[in-house]
Protein backbone atom coordinates (compact mmCIF):
# COMPACT_ATOMS: atom_id res chain seq x y z
CA UNK A 1 0.00 0.00 0.00
CA UNK A 2 1.46 3.19 -0.79
CA UNK A 3 0.00 6.38 0.83
CA UNK A 4 0.98 9.68 -0.51
CA UNK A 5 -0.21 13.08 0.86
CA UNK A 6 -0.77 16.40 -0.84
CA UNK A 7 0.84 19.25 1.13
CA UNK A 8 -0.67 22.14 1.54
CA UNK A 9 -1.34 24.89 -1.46
CA UNK A 10 -0.44 28.25 -0.44
CA UNK A 11 -3.28 30.27 -2.97
CA UNK A 12 -2.21 34.02 -1.62
CA UNK A 13 0.62 36.16 -0.82
CA UNK A 14 0.70 39.44 0.86
CA UNK A 15 3.84 40.06 -1.59
CA UNK A 16 6.67 38.53 -3.07
CA UNK A 17 9.03 40.95 -1.37
CA UNK A 18 8.03 43.36 1.25
CA UNK A 19 9.27 47.05 1.79
CA UNK A 20 8.42 49.58 4.40
CA UNK A 21 9.77 52.72 5.94
CA UNK A 22 11.81 52.95 9.38
CA UNK A 23 9.19 53.43 11.82
CA UNK A 24 6.37 51.97 9.90
CA UNK A 25 4.19 48.54 10.61
CA UNK A 26 4.10 46.06 7.99
CA UNK A 27 0.83 42.87 7.67
CA UNK A 28 2.07 39.72 5.80
CA UNK A 29 -0.06 37.57 5.26
CA UNK A 30 -0.69 33.98 3.63
CA UNK A 31 -3.99 32.32 2.68
CA UNK A 32 -3.53 28.17 1.91
CA UNK A 33 -6.00 25.43 1.64
CA UNK A 34 -4.97 21.57 2.25
CA UNK A 35 -6.79 18.52 3.46
CA UNK A 36 -8.37 18.74 7.34
CA UNK A 37 -7.46 22.31 8.99
CA UNK A 38 -4.22 24.34 8.81
CA UNK A 39 -1.94 25.57 11.05
CA UNK A 40 0.04 28.69 10.12
CA UNK A 41 3.53 29.29 12.02
CA UNK A 42 5.47 32.64 11.16
CA UNK A 43 9.37 32.38 11.84
CA UNK A 44 12.31 34.72 11.26
CA UNK A 45 14.44 33.12 8.88
CA UNK A 46 13.95 29.36 8.06
CA UNK A 47 15.39 27.79 10.99
CA UNK A 48 14.89 31.25 13.27
CA UNK A 49 12.89 32.14 16.66
CA UNK A 50 8.86 31.93 15.39
CA UNK A 51 7.28 35.29 15.78
CA UNK A 52 3.65 34.37 15.31
CA UNK A 53 0.78 32.26 14.48
CA UNK A 54 -2.32 32.54 12.01
CA UNK A 55 -2.56 33.70 8.48
CA UNK A 56 -1.11 36.88 9.62
CA UNK A 57 2.00 38.59 10.72
CA UNK A 58 2.09 41.71 12.01
CA UNK A 59 5.44 44.16 12.76
CA UNK A 60 5.20 47.34 14.29
CA UNK A 61 7.25 50.29 14.49
CA UNK A 62 9.79 48.45 12.04
CA UNK A 63 13.71 48.91 12.65
CA UNK A 64 16.44 48.32 10.33
CA UNK A 65 17.22 45.17 12.41
CA UNK A 66 13.82 43.70 11.63
CA UNK A 67 14.74 44.02 7.89
CA UNK A 68 14.81 39.76 7.54
CA UNK A 69 13.20 36.65 5.48
CA UNK A 70 9.96 35.78 7.08
CA UNK A 71 8.76 32.36 6.72
CA UNK A 72 5.04 30.89 7.12
CA UNK A 73 4.96 27.12 7.70
CA UNK A 74 1.43 26.47 6.99
CA UNK A 75 0.80 22.56 8.44
CA UNK A 76 -1.83 20.02 7.62
CA UNK A 77 -2.47 16.54 9.61
CA UNK A 78 0.23 15.22 7.41
CA UNK A 79 2.39 17.48 5.57
CA UNK A 80 3.58 21.49 5.10
CA UNK A 81 4.08 24.29 2.72
CA UNK A 82 6.20 27.12 3.12
CA UNK A 83 6.22 30.74 1.75
CA UNK A 84 9.36 33.14 1.98
CA UNK A 85 8.69 36.95 2.31
CA UNK A 86 12.08 39.09 2.19
CA UNK A 87 11.45 41.98 3.92
CA UNK A 88 13.77 45.37 3.27
CA UNK A 89 13.47 48.56 5.37
CA UNK A 90 13.78 51.95 3.68
CA UNK A 91 14.94 54.50 5.96
CA UNK A 92 16.40 58.24 5.33
CA UNK A 93 19.90 59.37 7.33
CA UNK A 94 20.34 63.33 8.44
CA UNK A 95 23.84 63.97 7.25
CA UNK A 96 23.03 67.66 8.41
CA UNK A 97 20.96 69.01 11.08
CA UNK A 98 19.20 71.95 10.14
CA UNK A 99 19.85 75.65 11.58
CA UNK A 100 17.78 76.18 15.02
Amino acid sequence: VTLSHKPPTILRVTSPVASVCEGGNLTLSVAGSGPGSLSYVWTRGANGPVVGQGTSLTLQNILPSDAATYVCTLTSACTSATVSIPVTVRFVRISQQPPA
